[in-house]
């Protein structure tokens, strides 16, 4: 049985930064690119989009490897954030095609996923930053802004 997205993150502690308040609203980063999510499963998606966004982070997403790879093109991340158990393609398929590109070697990737622990030293040969669901919401954005750096704020 799968569970809902909700359930996935846990809600964030009062004072981490992240209530809505009066005139609160998401910084905008400008002069870099977006933090790329890539998860199957679209509930997923948008919940690391929008806990992204209320942070300062822009984000592009994508549903498969092949629409993420496709999108390097066009986007130049400044991250990527992926899933590893996915259809088709794994997100271990896409940190070696990452990895095997001149333009994206150096690229942060971010792992988060529900594995198991066959799959933690393949993460720590990978050199990723791992995020294994479910996890609270404060210690998901650390992760990213320890592996990216903070979102700037627009001047």
């Amino acid at each position: 049985m799968r569970r809902e997205a909700a359930d996935r993150y846990a809600r964030p502690a009062p004072g981490a930064g992240l209530e809505p308040g009066p005139g609160r609203a998401p910084a905008m980063r400008s002069g870099q690119g977006p933090i790329l999510v890539l998860d199957d499963l679209e509930e997923d998606r948008v919940l690391a989009r929008l806990i992204l966004e209320y942070r300062g982070y822009e984000v592009a997403l994508a549903a498969s490897v092949d629409e993420a790879l496709g999108m390097l093109s066009r986007v130049r991340p400044r991250a990527v954030l992926t899933d590893l158990h996915m259809p088709r393609r794994s997100g271990f398929e896409l940190i070696d095609a990452l990895r095997s590109r001149p333009e994206t070697a150096g690229l942060p990737v971010l792992v988060y996923s529900a594995f198991d622990d066959l799959h933690a030293q393949r993460l720590r040969e990978l050199d990723v930053a791992v995020l294994r669901k479910p996890i609270p919401v404060a210690e998901f954005l650390e992760i990213v802004e320890s592996a990216v750096g903070a979102p700037s704020a627009e001047a």
